[in-house]
């Protein structure tokens, strides 16, 4: 066991050995093509979407003008103290309070800690979730703060450098190790979102830039494709964490959010 886990660290953080990931399966390959979105896959699958499906772990479009990285980015002048209202503003408690459109399905999430949001929901994968069950409850991530000023001086040049560079040279991912916008496909029938994973500033500064965009499926932490129908076999509703109800609430909500 402690051997399979060493093996699984080494494969995810060796980014030359990620392009030896699993083929994905032709039931994920069937809603890729039907959605239209698959354009390469191998040696890894690339996607081609519209920029405003492009969303982040707590449900925020980055083509929304209200998601907080895209309205630092639309006022530079201005944009370190919106980030730090933010973050000094959007201090949640549970999972429930992360998900701020989600509805009558918060209540429902009351119970869970907030920070499962990055590793402990129904799509994330085994290991990640034993990850995330050690993270003791600190406030300290790049969605929640901590609203110190290092914190958002670091966000803010982070933010405004990503932007300068596809401003002036274009979102170029084939020109780098690892320049991909990354997530996964969260998708209910026709109705589909990205959920990025890594790349945030980049997909916040894209959707200022350009309408469509490629990104690359992860498989790191999350399953590559979450589909309605398969979410009573998601490996968190599995393990009894979640509910299969809950799992479709929450395919439902991510899947159907728009700009």
């Amino acid at each position: 066991m402690f051997l399979v886990d060493g093996l699984r660290r080494v494969y995810r953080y060796f980014w030359f050995l990620k392009p030896f990931r699993p083929p994905l399966s032709d039931e994920d390959e069937r809603a890729l093509r039907a959605l239209g979105v698959l354009r390469r896959k191998h040696p890894f699958p690339i996607l081609c979407i519209p920029a405003d499906k492009l969303i982040d772990h707590i449900g925020i479009p980055y083509a929304s003008a209200v998601h907080y990285h895209t309205r630092a980015l639309a006022h530079p002048e201005i944009g370190d103290r919106l980030l730090t209202e933010h973050f000094a503003r959007f201090r949640p408690g549970s999972l429930g309070e992360v998900l701020v459109g989600a509805g009558a399905l918060r209540e429902k999430l009351s119970g869970y800690p907030k920070w499962y949001f990055g590793g402990g929901m129904p799509w994330s994968v085994p290991e990640r979730f034993r990850t995330v069950q050690n993270v003791p409850d600190s406030g300290d991530c790049a969605h929640f703060g901590p609203c110190t000023e290092s914190f958002i001086a670091s966000e803010w040049n982070r933010l405004r450098s990503a932007f300068e560079s596809i401003a002036k040279h274009g979102y170029r991912p084939f020109g780098y190790t690892d320049g991909f916008i990354r997530g996964f496909i969260i998708r209910n029938n026709a109705n589909y979102n990205f959920v990025v994973t890594a790349g945030k500033h980049r997909a916040a500064s894209v959707c200022l830039t350009q309408k469509d965009v490629l990104v690359r499926l992860d498989w790191n932490e999350h399953l590559p494709v979450v589909s309605l129908e398969a979410a009573g076999r998601l490996p968190l509703v599995e393990a009894a964490i979640y509910s299969a109800s809950i799992a479709q609430e929450l395919i439902q909500y991510y899947s159907e959010i728009k700009v």
